[in-house]
């Protein structure tokens, strides 16, 4: 579904974290709250219980924060749109990206996943982290696209 915070325009690729990702990165709080749980159980302690109901209704909030980010790449901007009940969006020139890093732990090379690193010198959010796609060729069109726009709009990096 598009966003009416996203327009249509130009929209090369439009990708989300796999759902796997999401069940992944939320099993912590489960097998977390799932102790507790058996413990208060064990030792009749309801105050637990409670905690491990806030453990579980905090698993299923990240999971559903991770499946609400969508990345949007046009020819020049990289648009990350997230949020389970308020929506934000970030529109990163592309010009404005420094580096491009790709990021795969053992667990994610096996079920073909990366995380996208992208440093920027844009000030409000210099670190940009692209989490759980499936492996393509996103971070070179990527990079295509940040060359394409230093180029075009004369933009000149100086390293220190």
């Amino acid at each position: 579904m598009q966003s009416p915070l996203v327009t249509t325009d130009g929209i090369e690729a439009q990708v989300k974290p796999e759902k796997i990702y999401a069940t992944v990165i939320f099993m912590p709080q489960f097998f977390f709250a799932f102790l507790i749980a058996a413990f208060a159980i064990n030792f009749n302690i309801s105050l637990l219980l409670f905690i491990s109901v806030f453990f579980v209704l905090l698993g299923i909030y990240k999971y559903f924060l991770v499946l609400s980010s969508t990345y949007y790449l046009t020819d020049q901007q990289l648009i990350i749109e997230k949020g389970v009940f308020t929506r934000r969006v970030n529109y990163l020139e592309l010009y404005r990206i420094k580096d491009i890093l790709v990021n795969q732990s053992f667990w994610m090379k096996t079920i073909g996943l990366m995380n996208i690193t992208l440093l920027s010198f844009d000030s409000s959010e210099s670190l940009l982290i692209l989490k759980g796609i499936k492996i393509s060729a996103l971070p070179q069109s990527i990079r295509n696209h940040v060359q394409e726009c230093r180029q075009r709009n004369k933009v000149l990096t100086v390293d220190n």
